[in-house]
C-alpha cells in the first residue's frame, strides 16, 4: 500500500480545498495509507533556532520521510 501524506493549503475548517482532500482521502482509502500535514502549530524559520529543531518540525519531517507522495490541495 502506498503511503501519502496530504497537506492542505488552507486552515480553515470547511474550505474547499480540505473538503476536496478529504474527498480524495475516501476514494484512495483501500489503495493508500495516508497522514495528514499538521502545520498550524510550525514555527517560522528562524536560523537562529536552527540547532534547537522544534518538536513540530520533528513530527512533520517524520512523516514526510516515511512517505512515498505527497499531495497538497491549494488554491
Amino acid at each position: 500500500m502506498v503511503q501519502l501524506v496530504f497537506a492542505v493549503g488552507s486552515l480553515r475548517e470547511n474550505s474547499f480545498n480540505r473538503k476536496a482532500m478529504e474527498r480524495t482521502a475516501a476514494l484512495l482509502s483501500s489503495r493508500a495509507h495516508i497522514t495528514y500535514a499538521q502545520y498550524a502549530d510550525l514555527p517560522l524559520l528562524n536560523e537562529d533556532d536552527e540547532p534547537f529543531t522544534p518538536i513540530a518540525v520533528v513530527r512533520e519531517r517524520q512523516k514526510l520521510q516515511e512517505a512515498q507522495g505527497l499531495w497538497l490541495f491549494c488554491p
